[in-house]
C-alpha cells in the first residue's frame, strides 16, 4: 500500500482500499475509491480532484490489445472538479499520442454512476454500459467498461476507446453502437474481442505490465492482466466471468520463469553525451520486458515499443535476450535509477543508476568582476561555480606571485571568497578564480584588482655633477594609480618641452612604465654654464600631486694621461728590439681612449658615470669625482715608476 499526500489544506495523507467488496459500482464507491493498489483499483473521485487541483497534472493513457499493439494518449492539463460539480471533467489540455483523441467528447461532462445519472443521454448510460464514467451522449471512450474475453452470447459492452477499438460485441462479433461491423475488424484477434491494458495518471506511472499496478501517483480504470485476463469489474457477474479465464503462474517451477543474466551496471556519463543501459534476460519466453524511470515513475518502453514522449530515448534489442535503453545527449534531469522489469507475477526487476556529471562553470551573476578600490580599504572577491560533483574553488595571482593575506604570504587561497584587509598597491594584480571537480575541463575567471593612490616620488641621486660640454641624464621614479601626468621644469618654473623630431635638441625627456611605476629621465646635451642649477620632476593624478628637486653642479674636467703604448714607443724610439709589452705594465688599469690635440688619451672606467654607477650616462657626483682623481693620480705614478725601471 502507498500513502499519498496531495497538499496542505486538503485531506490528510491517504491509502487506497484493499480488496473491498462493493455493490454495483455506485456513486459512493466511485467517490471513495476501491480495489487494491497492488493490483487493479479506482483511486476515488475525491482524491483525483484533490491531486489535480494542487498543481498541473497530465493524463497518460496506455492501451494494449490482444495482438500486442500498444497505443498511448497524453493530455497535458488534466483537472477534475469537486463534489459540488459532480466531479466534472474540467480540463484535458492538449492531446498527443497514437491512440486518438477519444476522450475529447467527454470534456466538461459530470461523472455519472448507475445511481447518479448526470449524462446527456435519454437513458442512464452508466447502467446500460455497466460502468461509471464521464458520459456525454453516451461516449466515445469508456475505460470502466467490462473486460471481456472468450466466446460470448448476447450484447456485451467492453472497455472502449473508439479511435482504437470497438465498444459493442454482439454474439462475439464486434459492432459499432448502431450494430454495424467496424471497418477495422482486421485488427481484432480470432475471437473478435479486444484486450486492454490501461494506465491513466496525472504525472507518471511505474508498472502496468501484467496487472502490477505499483502506482505512486493517480491511477484509475482497469489495469488488466493482459496475458491472463484478470480484471475485477464492478458487478458480481463480471467478476465470476473474469475468474473463469485466469491462468495462475506456476511458482513451484523456477525454470519456467525468466531470469536476469547479469546486473544492470551503474553508468557515469558527462552531460551532453549519449548513455546506454543494458538489460540481459534469459529464458524470456512469452514474457515482456519494460524499462521504467524509478524516481519519476515514468514508463519508458514496453517490449518492442517506446512509450515515453521523450524524443531522446530509444530502444534496441537482439536475440530476445538483450534490451538496450539509449538516452541521447543526456541532461541533468536524466540522473537517477532505471529499472528493467519482466512481467512475471510477481514482477521481477533489476535497477541501474545513471550518473550524469557536469563540468564546472562560473556563475557570472554571483562572481566578482574587475574592481577599483582605494588603498587602505578592505576588499572581498567572490567566485561561485556550479557543476556536478560540486566544484572545488581556489584563488591565485595570474603572475604566480605570492599574496599577502592575513599577515602571511601564500600562493593559493582555498574557497569561494578571497578577503584582503587594508589593501595596498602591492595587491594590485590580476587574480584567477579556478574551479574544478574532476570532470574536464577546469574553468577560471580573471578578475583585475586595481588600487588607487596618489603619486609618490623617489630620486636616485638628488645631486649630480657634470663638466662643460658633457651630456648628462637626470632620473626620477614615480608611483601612482590612476596613472600620473609627469613632466620636468627648470628652477625658474619653466616646463621643459622635448621635441624628439629634432635631432640634437638641448633637452630630451624619456619615460618608461612598469605597472603603476614610471621611470622619468631628462637628458641635457652638451652642458653649458647656463644649464647648471635645479631641475624639478612633477607627477599629478586625480588623487594628488608630488614633486622632487635634482641639483646639477659643475665639476672640473677629468685628468688625462698618456697611453702606455705611446710612452713605451717614445722610450723605444731608435732601438731595435722584439721585446713584447709586458702585460703587467698595464696591470688592472683599464683605460678609455680619446683624442686631444692629436694625442691619444685614455681614462679609467667610470670617469664619466654618475653616482648610480650606470655606464654611459656621463655625469657623476662630487664624491665620485674625488675618488676618480685619486685613482688617476695613482695610476700615473705607477706607470711612471715602471717606465723608469
Amino acid at each position: 500500500m502507498y500513502r499519498i499526500q496531495p497538499q496542505a489544506g486538503f485531506s490528510d495523507p491517504f491509502e487506497g482500499y484493499c480488496d473491498q467488496e462493493y455493490e454495483g459500482g455506485g456513486w459512493k464507491q466511485y467517490e471513495a475509491g476501491f480495489g487494491d493498489l497492488r493490483g487493479e483499483f479506482w483511486l476515488g473521485l475525491k482524491k483525483i480532484h484533490e491531486l489535480t487541483n494542487v498543481k498541473p497534472h497530465e493524463l497518460h493513457i496506455m492501451l494494449e490489445d490482444f495482438d500486442g499493439k500498444i497505443v498511448t494518449a497524453l493530455y497535458d492539463r488534466f483537472i477534475v472538479g469537486g463534489p459540488a460539480t459532480s466531479y466534472v471533467l474540467s480540463s484535458l489540455g492538449n492531446y498527443t499520442g497514437t491512440a486518438g483523441d477519444s476522450l475529447r467528447k467527454h470534456e466538461g461532462m459530470k461523472f455519472s454512476a448507475f445511481d447518479n445519472d448526470n449524462d446527456k443521454g435519454s437513458h442512464n448510460c452508466a447502467e446500460v454500459y455497466k460502468g461509471a464514467w464521464w458520459y456525454n451522449d453516451c461516449f466515445q471512450s469508456h475505460l470502466n467498461g467490462q473486460y471481456l474475453k472468450g466466446s460470448l452470447t448476447g450484447k456485451n459492452y467492453a472497455m472502449s476507446w473508439d479511435s482504437f477499438r470497438v465498444r459493442l460485441l454482439v454474439d462475439g462479433i464486434a459492432r459499432t453502437s448502431n450494430g454495424q461491423k467496424p471497418d477495422f475488424m482486421a485488427n481484432l484477434n480470432e475471437n473478435g474481442i479486444p484486450n486492454w491494458s490501461v494506465c491513466i495518471l496525472p504525472v507518471r506511472c511505474k508498472d502496468i505490465l501484467h496487472g502490477q499496478a505499483a502506482f505512486l501517483g493517480l491511477s484509475f480504470g482497469a489495469t488488466a492482466r493482459s496475458l491472463q485476463g484478470n480484471y475485477r469489474a464492478n458487478d458480481d457477474h463480471h467478476r465470476k466471468q473474469t475468474r473463469a479465464h485466469e491462468s495462475p503462474p506456476d511458482f513451484n517451477n523456477e525454470a519456467n520463469f525468466p531470469r536476469f543474466a547479469e546486473p544492470i551496471p551503474n553508468t557515469t556519463v558527462t552531460i551532453g553525451r549519449d548513455a546506454l543501459l543494458a538489460c540481459v534476460v534469459e529464458n524470456l519466453k512469452g514474457y515482456k520486458v519494460a524499462w521504467v524511470r524509478v524516481d519519476t515513475q515514468t514508463i519508458l518502453s514496453i517490449h518492442h515499443n517506446v512509450i515515453t514522449q521523450n524524443p531522446r530515448i530509444s530502444l534496441t534489442y537482439n536475440d530476445h535476450r538483450s534490451w538496450y535503453l539509449h538516452i541521447r545527449e543526456v541532461e541533468e534531469n536524466d540522473r537517477g535509477w532505471y529499472m528493467c522489469q519482466v512481467n512475471t507475477d510477481p514482477m521481477r526487476s533489476r535497477k541501474g543508476y545513471l550518473q550524469v556529471v557536469v563540468p564546472p562553470a562560473i556563475v557570472e551573476s554571483l562572481t566578482s568582476n574587475d574592481m577599483v578600490v582605494r588603498e587602505g580599504t578592505n576588499v572581498t572577491l567572490t567566485c561561485k561555480a556550479k557543476g556536478f560533483p560540486e566544484p572545488y574553488v581556489m584563488w591565485r595571482r595570474e603572475d604566480g606571485d605570492e599574496m599577502a593575506i592575513g599577515g602571511e604570504n601564500v600562493n593559493v587561497v582555498d574557497g569561494e571568497v578571497l578577503h584582503i584587509t587594508k589593501v595596498s598597491r602591492l595587491h594590485m594584480a590580476a587574480y584567477l578564480c579556478v574551479a574544478s571537480n574532476g570532470v574536464p575541463p577546469s574553468i577560471s575567471k580573471r578578475v583585475q584588482l586595481r588600487v588607487q593612490f596618489p603619486p609618490m616620488l623617489s630620486i636616485p641621486n638628488q645631486l649630480e655633477g657634470a663638466y662643460l660640454g658633457q651630456d648628462v641624464i637626470l632620473e626620477c621614479h614615480t608611483e601612482a594609480y590612476p596613472a600620473s601626468i609627469n613632466y620636468w621644469t627648470t628652477e625658474r618654473g619653466d616646463m621643459i618641452i622635448s621635441d624628439t623630431s629634432r635631432t640634437g635638441d638641448k633637452f630630451e625627456t624619456m619615460s618608461r612604465n612598469t605597472g603603476y611605476t614610471k621611470f622619468m629621465q631628462l637628458k641635457i646635451r652638451s652642458v653649458g654654464p647656463a644649464d647648471f642649477g635645479s631641475y624639478r620632476c612633477v607627477a599629478k593624478n586625480s588623487l594628488g600631486e608630488t614633486d622632487g628637486l635634482i641639483k646639477l653642479d659643475e665639476i672640473p674636467a677629468p685628468t688625462t694621461i698618456l697611453t702606455t703604448e705611446s710612452l713605451y714607443n717614445n722610450r723605444s724610439k731608435g732601438r731595435k728590439t722584439n721585446k713584447k709589452l709586458d702585460p703587467l705594465m698595464v696591470g688592472d688599469y683599464g683605460v678609455e681612449e680619446w683624442k686631444e690635440n692629436g694625442a691619444s688619451i685614455r681614462h679609467s672606467p667610470g670617469a664619466f658615470h654618475n653616482g648610480s654607477g650606470a655606464a654611459g650616462r656621463g655625469p657623476f657626483s662630487l664624491t665620485s669625482s674625488v675618488r676618480l682623481l685619486l685613482s688617476n693620480l695613482a695610476a700615473l705614478l705607477a706607470l711612471l715608476g715602471r717606465i723608469n725601471r
